[in-house]
């Protein structure tokens, strides 16, 4: 008896993306950036691509099957498809930097590879700074966000930081927020 489908179905497609495909990753959330490399997930068969920004995060997630990957010869290898450089978890970046004199502190890292800093300006205003993978400010000529926030003085910084873990978190997601932060939040009314 035979079901009509083909021995390799169960397959996953791994190895890299033809260029000439137009396929944006397929990493969870919300990543419209192209995707360079398919990996295998999940179930039979399944299989998913990612930029390599999340390749990488893959890659951090899952060490012996990249291994795996990389020691196949059938397949290219890997990490040649990895950023020369990523974070992809808190403990890639520090847990604050000095930018002109003033200490920023962490906030997290979104699902872009972008990591997130918060501190006070010369007027004492909340600032938050996005940085990129070398902790330098994102271009923002070439980013849909705002890569430098500014919060008057007189807005608390617990609901400051609530407002951009919100917006960042509808926009694009959050890989991990440094605890710290989740601290500060205003306490909601107990209803």
């Amino acid at each position: 008896m035979s079901t009509g489908l083909r021995p390799d179905a169960f397959e996953p497609d791994v190895g890299p993306v033809e260029h000439e495909a137009d396929i944006n990753c397929e990493f969870i959330g919300t990543c419209d950036r192209d995707a360079v490399y398919r990996v295998a997930v999940g179930g039979l068969g399944r299989d998913e691509a990612y930029c390599p920004f999340h390749l990488a995060c893959w890659r951090f997630l899952h060490p012996e099957k990249a291994q795996r990957y990389d020691d196949l010869t059938v397949v290219e290898n890997l990490s040649d498809y990895l950023p020369e450089r990523a974070h992809t978890s808190l403990e890639d970046l520090p847990p604050w930097l000095s930018r002109r004199g003033r200490q920023v502190s962490r906030i997290g890292l979104d699902h872009h590879g972008h990591a997130h800093y918060y501190g006070r300006d010369d007027e004492n205003r909340l600032i938050i700074l996005v940085l990129d993978e070398q902790l330098e400010l994102v271009d923002q000529e070439n980013e849909e966000k705002p890569t430098l926030a500014r919060y008057p003085s007189n807005i608390r910084c617990g609901h400051a930081l609530e407002h951009w873990l919100n917006q960042i978190n509808s926009l694009i997601g959050w890989i991990q927020v440094d605890p710290h932060v989740t601290d500060q939040r205003p306490e909601r009314d107990a209803q």
